[in-house]
């Protein structure tokens, strides 16, 4: 099993509402039209995991 642990941050601007898809950035700001974002300022993205 491969475990990943990834820290990331909510805003005001979160609202995880899109139907079918949930994004986490390493963007340190959201606009009110990142629907799918669930959080920001993660501490990796998909090149980072082993």
């Amino acid at each position: 099993m491969i475990k990943e642990t990834i820290v990331c941050y909510g805003h005001e601007n979160v609202k995880a509402t899109h139907r079918s898809t949930l994004e986490i950035t390493k963007e340190d700001y959201l606009t009110p039209r990142g629907d799918c974002i669930i959080c920001i300022k993660a501490s990796k993205a998909p090149k980072d995991l082993d």
